[in-house]
């Protein structure tokens, strides 16, 4: 509700060419509202545009443009739009009053009339504006604190993903502990495969979250015995089949989330040891009915693991890895993966170095990774 007291000192704009209309007028108003008078219609909404009034009120009849004109000019212009307008007249016709209210007034007072009902009528319209006014302000402060209280919640849910991305990642890297001393090579699959997934044209939002998820690709290791996962020789049949579950021990691990990313990581844990031509496991998948995130990850994988030393094996030459891959196009890896990674090979290796085992890296990593 509007407080009349609240009205003090509006600034009320009256177009009349009657210098008594215009004594009587001011007079009334005089310790009410601040009053700025123009006795040509000409130069009206020139006037209105530089005072910004809350109110207009408007003779019909004057010289030059009459106040008809200066209303549709009033109401054209959208810095005056909105300011009502009275019109303040002596036509007294049903037709003059209609046209009045056609062209866009709020009320309409023939003269002669009583200064009170004028003051009542002005009071009445200015109080609506106000009230409109207000409730706009109300409208634009609400929206302001629904958005940022929309900001706030998203911001949490994105630091409670982000808690639970770190922690699959830190149990990730545990993982990998085992059989690599110091976990760097999940961060490195991850690396490598953003820039793979850049090659291929994958949009920025699936880059970033598959330089994240990838890392989680062999979570399932911590489920598989030391005496197996360390043996310093070749596995035996049985061990292999205990070895291979760790890709369903891994998405198990990671089903359920309400994150995308590790949605897209239990995909990957699953399927990174599928192979193109359908020899690889858990489920035999071929060709494109392998995900392309998995396809990703596991040229990714097996390059970083050819090149790096572990219980069973010292590390191959770049050169003998490199052959092993394209060996592999067609077979174990997708082709256009395979083409997509020589593509940017020089960019992997830059990586390799970078996120080398003699280096501490951590999970900022995968904050800060740049996708131009």
């Amino acid at each position: 509700m509007v407080d009349a007291k609240e009205l003090a000192g509006s600034k009320i704009f009256l177009v009349e060419d009657c210098v008594d209309y215009i004594d009587i007028v001011v007079e009334t108003f005089a310790h009410m509202y601040d009053v700025i008078v123009s006795r040509n219609g000409s130069e009206a909404v020139k006037v209105a545009m530089e005072e910004q009034p809350d109110l207009i009120l408007l003779d019909i009849v004057m010289k030059g443009i009459n106040g008809y004109e200066v209303c549709k000019d009033l109401k054209k212009n959208k810095e005056t739009a909105s300011i009502p307008v009275i019109f303040l007249t002596g036509m007294t016709s049903a037709d003059s009053k209609k046209t009045g209210f056609d062209l866009g007034a709020v009320d309409y007072i023939t003269k002669p009339f009583e200064t009170e009902e004028l003051k009542a009528r002005v009071a009445n319209h200015l109080i609506v504006k106000k009230a409109r006014e207000n409730l706009v302000l109300q409208k634009q402060l609400l929206e302001k604190k629904v958005e940022e209280r929309t900001f706030e919640l998203k911001e949490t849910s994105r630091k409670m993903e982000m808690a639970s991305i770190e922690a699959i990642l830190r149990l990730s890297r545990a993982a990998e502990y085992r059989d690599d001393d110091t976990g760097n090579h999940v961060f490195r699959v991850g690396v490598y495969c953003a820039e793979i997934a850049k090659k291929l044209g994958l949009d920025r939002g699936n880059i970033k979250k598959l330089s994240m998820a990838a890392p989680m690709h062999d979570v399932g290791k911590i489920g598989i015995p030391d005496k197996i996962l360390q043996k310093p020789g070749k596995l035996d049949e049985e061990e292999w089949e205990i070895m291979k579950q760790h890709s369903l021990m891994g998405a198990k691990i990671l089903e359920g989330s309400s994150s995308s990313i590790i949605n897209m990581a239990e995909i990957i844990a699953r399927g990174h040891h599928e192979k193109w031509n359908g020899k690889g496991y858990p489920d035999g998948k071929n060709g494109e009915e392998i995900p392309i995130f998995c396809r990703i990850v596991a040229i990714a994988d097996v390059f970083d693991a050819l090149t790096t030393e572990r219980p069973y094996k010292k590390p191959f030459s770049i050169e003998k890895s490199l052959k092993i891959l394209k060996e592999e196009r067609g077979k174990h890896f997708d082709p256009d993966v395979v083409d997509a990674f020589f593509a940017v090979k020089n960019i992997i290796l830059e990586i390799k170095e970078k996120y080398s085992d003699v280096k501490k890296i951590d999970g900022s990593v995968f904050w800060s990774i740049e996708l131009d």
